[in-house]
């Protein structure tokens, strides 16, 4: 028997009338107002950043979507970032209070052989730390029981890059990128996104400059009635860097394994050597 899905009004639909500029690129929200409404792999991925102490904000949709991410998790790789964010990060006046955070809603339901509602495609990537204190579960409900935490997340998730959609004047300018900019820091700093989702998240989402974060899947595991919230971590970490002598660098960086020094191979090979001869000559 098919669950009974609701479909609910997460947060109210943000008016589409004001014109994008030519250049830049809708975020792809992955429908994030319907709970499973979306496809699971369309969203976009997109760095937002904070210039606490200037009162100003930037959303980047840098073309890169859930289902491209995740094909590529596992490589390090340099995220093509538009000479305009170097600019913006140049008219800031303290760095240290630059903040930042890269998120993608992929929200989808399936079903199951018998019409239950599947979740687990249902949810969101996030930056965080590398511990953090999300992870959450239950034993009944309409599906995950935690479905609230992970539904009310993607809703002020798509209301922060529905706002960005809603902007005219792109402030990067370049036809080469996909880029929007926000006119509402507080949306950022304090509203619905950063630095925890409008309060529905227990870890702070963003970092600052340089800092190096992983990045996490937040979604629904089991079907029907039953199942959990579960966080994957993906094997590589997103590093926002700039500096007054280099341009800005966005990096997604898979650690590779520490090769053993050849002095150490070269070390084992002699002993068992040696201890090949003490056996013959005895």
């Amino acid at each position: 028997m098919q669950a009974n899905l609701k479909v609910k009004a997460l947060v109210a639909a943000v008016g589409l009338s004001l014109g994008l500029a030519a250049q830049a690129a809708q975020i792809n929200t992955d429908n994030g107002g319907v709970i499973g409404g979306g496809n699971g792999t369309s969203g976009n991925l997109v760095l937002a950043v904070l210039d606490g102490g200037g009162n100003r904000s930037l959303v980047f949709n840098f073309g890169k979507t859930v289902g491209q991410f995740n094909a590529q998790a596992n490589t390090s790789f340099n995220v093509g970032i538009d000479a305009g964010l170097t600019t913006f990060l140049n008219a800031v006046t303290d760095l240290t209070k630059v903040r930042w955070n890269i998120g993608a809603i992929s929200n989808a339901v399936s079903f199951n052989g018998v019409g239950d509602p599947v979740w687990t495609q249902y949810g969101f990537q996030t930056t965080a730390p590398t511990t953090p204190n999300a992870v959450r579960g239950g034993a009944t409900g309409n599906g995950p029981p935690d479905v609230d935490f992970i539904g009310f997340s993607i809703g002020n998730t798509n209301t922060f890059f529905q706002n960005n959609n809603t902007i005219s004047g792109n402030p990067l300018g370049s036809n080469a990128t996909a880029t929007v900019g926000s006119a509402s820091p507080a949306f950022f700093n304090s509203g619905v996104y950063g630095p925890d989702f409008g309060n529905t998240v227990s870890f702070n989402n963003t970092g600052k400059l340089g800092d190096s974060l992983a990045y996490y899947f937040f979604h629904g595991i089991g079907d029907g009635t039953t199942g959990n919230t579960q966080a994957d971590r993906f094997a590589g970490n997103w590093k926002l860097n700039f500096g007054s002598a280099a341009p800005a660098s966005l990096t997604y960086t898979v650690a590779a394994p520490v090769p053993v020094p050849a002095a150490l191979w070269l070390l084992g090979s002699g002993i068992a050597m040696v201890a090949a001869t003490r056996r013959k000559v005895s």
